[in-house]
């Protein structure tokens, strides 16, 4: 998953890893490890906070995260099963 200005993306496997990488160098940048499988990552929409980034995963939970930091900054995990894919919604 690509950022707007597409100088960096997402990618999200099976080592339970996701990487953030710079398009260019085509290195990552940073890697975030997880205890569970991250099944889909999503950029926020808005250019100036795309640093924050959404993953949904294995464990039946979503992951907020940001990568200036690489903390994971909420968590939301009320769900019953695996979180399958997730997006940002725009009141």
């Amino acid at each position: 998953y690509f950022t707007n200005n597409g100088k960096h993306f997402l990618s999200a496997g099976y080592d339970k890893t996701i990487n953030y990488w710079d398009t260019e160098t085509g290195k990552i940048v940073k890697s975030f490890s997880l205890k569970k499988f991250p099944y889909c990552v999503r950029f926020h929409p808005e250019d100036d906070k795309q640093y924050a980034f959404l993953c949904a995963s294995s464990n039946k939970k979503i992951a907020q995260y940001d990568v200036r930091t690489g903390n994971r900054t909420q968590q939301y995990d009320e769900h019953l099963g695996a979180v399958n894919t997730v997006t940002f919604f725009d009141n």
